[in-house]
């Protein structure tokens, strides 16, 4: 199962780009030589939107799970017993050797994704 992350991130981060392009070209036509930062703009909004709009902020298997938050990614291993619970806004995996806290927020989720995520959590680990 694949957690995306909320639509309103990619678009945050476009329009921050935009605006940074736009105060870019100003400067530039102020400072003839000054490129680089027009340059710095575009390789900062084809790296956002790349990173936000194809990859998943968690990935849930039979075996692991996979959280990304945008510059790391964790890997917790799971096992039959392990559950998956929500402990307030972000994931928690309870072991039988004590709780890893996962740096997944349901702010930053896509909301119908946060929600299945959350009940395959519930069905984890019944016997």
């Amino acid at each position: 199962m694949r957690v995306r992350f909320a639509r309103w991130l990619p678009v945050t981060f476009s329009v921050v780009a935009v605006v940074l392009l736009v105060v870019d070209f100003v400067l530039l036509l102020d400072e003839p030589g000054a490129f680089y930062p027009v340059l710095a703009a575009v390789v900062v909004a084809v790296l956002v939107a790349v990173m936000y709009v194809r990859l998943p902020c968690v990935v849930l298997t039979d075996t692991q799970i996979r959280v990304f938050n945008g510059v790391r990614l964790t890997t917790v291993p799971l096992r039959p017993r392990d559950r998956i619970v929500v402990d307030g806004s972000h994931l928690v995996v309870k072991k039988p050797g004590g709780d890893e806290h996962l740096e997944a927020y349901r702010l930053y989720a896509n909301a119908e994704d946060w929600e299945r995520l959350v009940e395959a959590g519930r069905r984890r680990g019944k016997t």
